[in-house]
């Protein structure tokens, strides 16, 4: 086989350009003009953190034997010749059709009894799309009917499946296999005013043996079939071949794939003494477990988890921020910031939410010792008792107009409406935190009135006007006016500031 369609140089990962358009460009190109880029503009959020961690591990390995220094690559540019000498000295690494060698697969896979005669869609590397057994509500695709789709996109999605992948059942070589580092979980980047600012934030220092996946040994039968291993870093752990993957060309150039050989990869072992970078931990009762997003509930309630937090017993907050603070703390920037959460969330093989969300932030609510940032807390956790007092109310409502109902009203939606319109108001308070000008405790509070507001009155539509329902309202709503008096009452009077502050 003549090797084809390499990484380095084919225009395949979609960034965004400063006017608002959408270009796609190699590597190559990715990395030497960061700076002309704003952002990745890839729309699938398995996809698009699995191509931070790619372009990070990347430039880290390209930066190996540069003196460490990333303030200075911050205000000058990147040491462009480094960055070039190595990737020409990777680049025959890069090639997405080789023989022997072919990018982040597993070419045993062509002469392998149980694979060499087996070929899957490619979709199975799609985690938003329907594959085997695994319906998707908003996709069709069908396993006798299979698309082609660009040699591109199937990497990309290649990407990203070995990163969030659940784990489950495959029975290849083995009866099942584990998850993707990030499988379940909400995986945080922080976003500067380009990509070049982007990758500086969160760029880490390689160690010589910690080697991503392209710098490796080819994946074999036998290491498949060994135990899960530890990563040996970062670059192994955002790169890690958690399933082995063949893809198979559907033109004679390469630019086209329709059809995969697939089966078990080098299972990751989780060590305890290397959390996930990118990741916030919830402590449970006996363990602590990734922070993800939750069909029931907004992403933004959680933002509390992704900070600093000084009173916790130990640190649970993504550790790639502790790396972004460093470096803005030496180059003294105290510019925009945007804390990017993506991920998705499964049941088994079958996936029930994913999402990307945005946060815009100051450097004041980051560090781990300001004040603004205890504020946030405090009135994230005003919020969280308005939801909660409101939902509570129309629970009770619910069971005095339908007494024998095993449902108990938690299909009202009161939570959903409150949490919803606090939303809305949440940019608007993150600004006025950030500014340190205005006191946004009223605003806050006039926002939770609101909400409180406009939640009563679906729970009252969706209860309907029956004469048991009538009754039961009447008993309710003293309480839920009294809900409204007390938030009144923390307004402030005029000439005064602050009483809704911690």
């Amino acid at each position: 086989m003549t090797p084809r369609y390499n990484l380095l140089d084919e225009p395949w990962i979609p960034l965004r350009t400063p006017s608002g358009g959408m270009v796609e460009a190699g590597l190559r190109d990715a990395l030497c003009r960061a700076w002309e880029y704003e952002a990745l503009a890839e729309p699938s959020p398995a996809n698009l953190v699995a191509l931070y961690r790619l372009l990070l591990a990347l430039f880290s390995r390209c930066l190996i034997e540069e003196k460490w220094d990333r303030a200075k690559w911050w205000r000058d540019g990147l040491p462009k010749t480094a960055v070039i000498t190595a990737l020409e000295r990777l680049r025959d690494r890069f090639w997405v059709f080789h023989p022997e060698m072919p990018f982040m697969q597993a070419s045993f896979l062509a002469t392998a009894e149980k694979t060499k005669d087996r070929k899957k869609s490619w979709t199975q590397l799609a985690l938003e799309k329907a594959s085997g057994a695994t319906p998707v509500l908003f996709d069709h695709s069908m396993d006798n009917a299979v698309p082609v789709i660009s040699t591109g996109s199937v990497v990309r999605s290649m990407l990203g499946h070995f990163q969030f992948q659940p784990g489950g059942l495959i029975k290849v070589f083995k009866t099942s296999d584990k998850s993707g580092p990030l499988a379940n979980t909400a995986a945080v980047i922080l976003l500067g005013k380009s990509l070049h600012e982007t990758l500086l934030l969160s760029l880490h220092r390689s160690e010589q043996d910690d080697l991503p996946a392209w710098e490796q040994e080819p994946p074999t039968l036998e290491k498949i079939m060994g135990k899960p291993t530890f990563p040996k870093g970062r670059n192994d752990l955002y790169t890690r071949l958690t399933r082995s993957v063949l893809l198979l060309p559907d033109d004679l150039e390469g630019r086209t794939v329709r059809f995969i050989r697939y089966a078990e990869g080098a299972a990751l072992a989780e060590n305890p003494n290397m959390p996930e970078p990118m990741a916030a931990y919830v402590q449970g009762k006996a363990s602590r477990f990734t922070l993800a997003f939750r069909e029931e509930r907004a992403f933004w309630r959680d933002l509390p988890a992704l900070l600093p937090d000084p009173g916790a017993p130990q640190d649970l907050h993504p550790r790639i921020l502790d790396d972004s603070m460093d470096l803005l703390s030496d180059v003294r920037e105290d510019c925009p910031l945007t804390v990017t959460v993506s991920g998705l969330t499964s049941d088994h093989a079958k996936l029930v939410r994913w999402a990307t969300v945005s946060f815009a932030l100051s450097r004041a609510l980051l560090d781990r010792e300001s004040a603004t940032l205890a504020t946030l807390r405090h009135f994230i956790l005003q919020a969280e008792e308005t939801s909660n007092e409101v939902r509570k109310l129309a629970e009770n409502a619910f069971r005095l107009a339908f007494p024998r109902s095993k449902e108990g009203g938690r299909s009202l939606p009161a939570s959903l409406v409150c949490s919803t319109y606090l939303a809305t108001q949440l940019p608007e308070l993150l600004k006025l935190l950030s500014e340190n000008v205005t006191d946004p405790a009223d605003m806050w509070t006039n926002a939770r009135m609101k909400a409180a507001r406009r939640a009563w009155d679906a729970v009252r539509d969706a209860l309907g006007s029956s004469l048991p329902v009538i009754v039961a309202l009447a008993k309710t709503e003293p309480k839920f006016e009294q809900l409204l008096a007390g938030l009144k009452k923390q307004l402030s009077e005029p000439g005064e500031t602050g009483k809704g502050e911690p």
